[in-house]
């Protein structure tokens, strides 16, 4: 009873954080948008021609696509604060918002100019500006980048500035891979689409097939061979998120299990103890006792035996949470409706287990079980 109760914990718990990650919403923009791996950059003049072709709505430039990972990180000194914060930063061309359709909350966004001559300036995410300055209007503040060795060992890319002015605010969007958690914290720093460093994003009218075969011909004209692979963003999503529908299927194989093994091994034991107790069975019976007073003792002892191992399966749980937690973030090791709905699960399942011991109990012919003495 303690290992099902275990097992079945364990798996309520990956159920539900599956489905929290599945039905995460990431507030960003994923269908119709394509996110294109180049042999080599198209220079500025290659994006407008694409920008000018049929089918193409927007095109945009991005250092770290999204959904495809986590944020890398940066340590900065916001104005008005004296220790040092890890951020992270990506490199976003003004044309990344709308096409993603992420809002600006407050301020503006970078003009062309800006992002093609690198001025210091920066979008923050409302996570960021909660984050820095509580209460107050980040518009206009500076965020200080004091030096180049602590960027984050991923990185080989910092701004090229030891300071930049917040000019705006965007909404918060789900920048990383949700199975090492997520962050809404961002700081967005200029750039251009054509830039030798950069993805480009296109967002395309007429859906995912058309707008493949239409951005595909695109380049076709400008430059045959130049797109290495044209991927889906939505799909690159469900891509991240797969090992946690793989988590699905095993979690409910787990579960199963547990609740196959607790069926059993509930009626298997009632049974014996059924048929060990015979005798005494048959002694209450012959004394006056009724059908229900022995369904309630055979029920009982099933009940003993759902508290004691459940108990200890809930306890042995929590003692592999922190395991859990430290790792795979998204997963909520001490979700109480998980428990919860564990422990009423076994509690369902071995009382169904203990109806067929508990009617051969009833069963039980006093005379018959008294002359087998």
């Amino acid at each position: 009873m303690a290992v099902c109760a275990l097992l079945l914990i364990c798996s309520a718990v990956a159920l539900r954080s599956q489905r929290r990650v599945s039905n995460q919403d990431i507030r960003i923009r994923t269908e119709g948008v394509f996110n294109l791996l180049l042999s080599k950059p198209p220079g500025p003049a290659g994006v407008e021609r694409l920008r000018a072709s049929a089918g193409i709505e927007t095109v945009a430039a991005v250092w770290r696509a999204p959904v495809e990972g986590d944020l890398v990180k940066l340590a900065v000194v916001p104005s008005g604060a004296k220790a040092e914060v890890l951020a992270g930063y990506n490199f976003v061309s003004p044309e990344y918002f709308p096409l993603l359709r992420i809002p600006v909350l407050r301020g503006r966004l970078f003009t062309a100019a800006e992002a093609k001559e690198g001025d210091g300036v920066v979008v923050i995410s409302d996570a960021t500006a909660r984050r820095y300055w509580p209460g107050e209007d980040p518009l206009g503040k500076s965020i200080a980048i004091p030096s180049k060795r602590q960027a984050d060992g991923r990185s080989d890319r910092l701004p090229p500035y030891g300071a930049a002015r917040v000019i705006g605010v965007v909404g918060d969007v789900i920048s990383g891979f949700a199975a090492v958690g997520v962050d809404a914290s961002c700081l967005y720093f200029p750039t251009f689409a054509g830039a030798e460093r950069e993805t480009l994003l296109v967002s395309a009218a007429r859906g995912k097939s058309a707008g493949r075969r239409d951005i595909q011909a695109a380049f076709d004209q400008i430059a045959p061979g130049l797109v290495d692979q044209i991927n889906p963003l939505d799909e690159i999503h469900e891509m991240m998120i797969y090992p946690f529908r793989i988590a699905f299927w095993i979690a409910g194989f787990l579960g199963g299990l547990a609740i196959l093994l607790t069926v059993s091994g509930i009626h298997g034991v009632l049974s014996y103890l059924v048929s060990q107790r015979t005798k005494e069975i048959g002694i209450r019976m012959a004394v006056g006792a009724g059908s229900g007073a022995v369904v309630r003792m055979v029920v009982s002892q099933c009940m003993l035996l759902v508290s004691i191992g459940g108990a200890t399966g809930a306890a042995l749980a929590l003692l592999a949470a922190p395991l859990f937690a430290n790792l795979v973030q998204a997963i909520q090791p001490y979700d109480l409706t998980a428990y919860l709905g564990a422990m009423l699960v076994i509690a369902a399942a071995s009382l169904g287990a203990s109806l067929r011991p508990a009617q051969r109990a009833v069963a039980v012919d006093p005379l018959s079980a008294l002359r087998c003495d």
